[in-house]
């Protein structure tokens, strides 16, 4: 599924590739007028470019630090990638932005050690996009949260992983005992017994609320934005969690902004798929991106979970 990820840019791809981009311009922007270096971190980087030629997160995140060349501030970019080959690709494809790029091999939890002494007291986000829950269980994710200076989580959640291992949790598979734990390490709770209860009651929209919970109390601030294809579709959430309101707010307008955009390229499919008898072309959508409704920046709040 990794290496067919890799193929193409999807739509939906783009979308979240373009709330990232908007985002981390703004984070930058603010934190760096009071500090001379910001960090970004890929904590899942990928190839850096796919087959077809698009590019990916840490590319996109490396031109916009040599971007900044001259200003006061600056951008330093950790990629993390733990398959070889991908690490590889990776490495070449980065390159040419050596000055401001270091690529680190392996999981992202076994290099949060490394990564927290990189980065030491200057603003960091972290950017977790994981194929699955594996690598970005909760000891992981409170060690960067328990950071005490400026730092930030843009992560994503396919509401089906969470439904595929909670519907485990009574089957006689071999493996079910690990695909519960797995649920159970990324909540960090000492037995399934916490999220299990939630599963039966609510569902999966339980366990995302839950997790937004636990997102709250480690960051105090916690929403979700749904990726959705230029179909519709809810493809998956990013999670976005800070300690800061202004960090918060920030998030906020930035999808708001973005949602029109959403908006009226949904409408241009649609007129597309009517011109065309249903044979719709695949929009271009780099730069856009789709999300809940936001209406405005004072709906985000410490107790908000969307």
């Amino acid at each position: 599924m990794a290496e067919e990820h890799f193929d193409e840019l999807k739509d939906w791809s783009a979308r979240k590739h373009a709330l990232l981009h908007a985002y981390l311009d703004g984070f930058v922007r603010i934190t760096g007028s009071r500090d001379p270096y910001v960090y970004y971190v890929d904590g899942f980087a990928g190839p850096g470019l796919y087959v077809d030629g698009n590019k990916g997160s840490p590319i996109l995140a490396a031109e916009y630090a040599q971007s900044l060349a001259g200003k006061t501030y600056a951008l330093r970019c950790i990629n993390v990638e733990e398959d070889p080959d991908n690490f590889a690709s990776l490495t070449a494809n980065t390159v040419n932005y050596a000055p401001v790029v270091t690529n680190l091999p392996g999981a992202f939890g076994d290099q949060v050690d490394q990564i927290l002494g990189m980065v030491k007291q200057q603003p960091a986000i972290f950017f977790l996009d994981p194929f699955g829950l594996k690598g970005i269980e909760w000891r992981y994710l409170s060690r960067v949260g328990q950071r005490s200076s400026i730092t930030e989580i843009l992560m994503r959640v396919n509401p089906s992983d969470l439904q595929r291992l909670a519907g485990f949790w009574n089957s006689a598979d071999p493996g079910a005992a690990a695909k519960c734990q797995l649920l159970t390490d990324y909540f960090g709770f000492s037995s399934r017994d916490e999220w299990l209860k939630v599963w039966l009651s609510d569902g999966v929209e339980g366990l995302i609320n839950l997790y937004m919970t636990r997102l709250r109390q480690l960051f105090k601030f916690a929403y979700r934005c749904a990726i959705r294809s230029i179909n519709g579709s809810l493809k998956y959430y990013l999670l976005f969690a800070t300690h800061h309101a202004k960090g918060a707010v920030l998030m906020n307008d930035t999808v708001y902004l973005r949602e029109s955009d959403y908006q009226r390229d949904v409408q241009e499919f649609k007129e597309n798929q009517a011109t065309l008898g249903g044979q719709a072309r695949q929009l271009g959508f780099f730069g856009k991106i789709g999300s809940v409704p936001v209406t405005g920046a004072s709906q985000i709040q410490g107790s908000s979970a969307r």
